[in-house]
């Protein structure tokens, strides 16, 4: 019998497959947490861009009811509905479309104008 220390071919083989697991973790969590976070930023953009629209187009300073933009290497899309809800109150939503990883991904705000008398 040998006195040699030393890892047994089993113990070796263990570790690399434990190794292996805990980077397959690693990099799946990575990848949740891009996916996560470019999922965020396309929504502050969407929010951000949609209220300074909505705003331009309820103090009739822009008359565009439609268009896209590109911004990130993504194509945006948005359209605005203006429903009369009252005599003097209209209702204007903003829908903002882009494509996400699995389906296309909506967006939508609202803002209301009160008509004085």
């Amino acid at each position: 019998m040998s006195n040699e220390k030393g890892f047994t071919l089993i113990e070796v083989l263990i570790a690399m497959v434990i190794l292996g697991i805990s980077f397959t973790i690693l990099i799946e969590g990575y990848r949740t947490i891009m996916a996560s976070a470019e999922r965020n930023r396309d929504y502050l953009l969407a929010a951000k861009w949609s209220e300074d629209k909505l705003i331009s187009i309820v103090n009739g300073d822009d008359s565009d009811r439609r268009g896209y933009f590109e911004e990130n290497g993504k194509e945006y899309s948005w359209w605005v509905e203006e429903k009369c809800l009252d005599d003097n109150l209209i209702r204007f939503d903003l829908i903002m479309s882009w494509p996400g990883l699995r389906a296309e991904i909506k967006y939508s705000c609202s803002r209301y104008l009160v008509r004085s008398q």
